[in-house]
């Protein structure tokens, strides 16, 4: 009798800390095949039906690099019994240039209502990188040099993610600057917004909650020889309050 008593209780404190603490990486679906936009005639029959509201919005982010621009559609469905499904297509684009060197779309359901329009980020043309930093949410989109050969890569939220901040997808730029490839490391491993970005050293640094009292800090080192990434160190810091 006191095991079923309990039982429902249970379930809740599970469900809890998977909200708290879940990544949400399984619900994420990436895909490089291009996708057109939904016309206005689809989101008007989203529309249409009690169950769902539709809303889609798009903005060109062009002073985030020197050789590129970028252009993002959101399309939100709003669902009254479940969690909001979020489209997210992003193109990139050769300045001047009407035709996309990347096409990339994915699908979530955890990304907040104003995703995409104003909190992004440049290490290169210097965008925003003296805006505070706020539960290791460095931007929706991000610009930077992540395996320092000197070319514009980007990082795009995926997931606005747990205690341990938004989870980040990775496109680096290919070494003939023919476009942009996914790398399966840093989407895997890093996952993170890295807090140091060391150009001398060739390291990644992220730091991320760990426990009430700690955070656990991970660097990365990326070798110009091999093309890859190792975990050289991994250490819990006390938080500084």
């Amino acid at each position: 009798m006191t095991s079923f008593y309990y039982l429902p209780r249970l379930i809740i404190v599970f469900i809890a800390i998977g909200i708290v603490f879940g990544c949400s990486e399984e619900n994420i679906v990436v895909s490089d095949t291009p996708i057109t936009f939904s016309s206005a005639s689809e989101i008007a029959a989203l529309n249409s039906s009690s169950m769902v509201n539709a809303i889609q919005y798009s903005n060109t982010f062009s002073n985030l690099s020197k050789l590129y621009d970028f252009e993002v559609c959101v399309t939100k469905v709003l669902q009254e019994q479940t969690l909001d499904s979020t489209t997210v297509v992003l193109k990139v684009f050769s300045k001047g240039d009407s035709t996309s060197v990347l096409n990339m779309n994915f699908s979530t359901r955890f990304l907040s209502d104003s995703v995409f329009t104003n909190h992004v980020r440049s290490y290169s043309t210097d965008v925003n990188t003296t805006t505070d930093v706020l539960d290791n949410d460095y931007g929706d989109l991000i610009v930077a040099d992540f395996n320092f050969d000197c070319k514009d890569d980007f990082a795009v939220k995926m997931d606005e993610g747990g205690n341990g901040g938004p989870v980040y997808h990775y496109y680096l730029q290919n070494s003939n600057g023919s476009g942009f490839t996914s790398d399966s490391f840093l989407n895997t491993e890093v996952l993170f917004f890295p807090s140091e970005i060391n150009n001398r050293t060739n390291t990644l640094t992220t730091v991320v909650h760990a426990s009430a009292v700690d955070q656990c800090k991970r660097v990365f080192r990326y070798s110009s020889k091999s093309k890859e990434y190792i975990l050289i160190s991994k250490t819990f810091v006390p938080y500084s309050y």
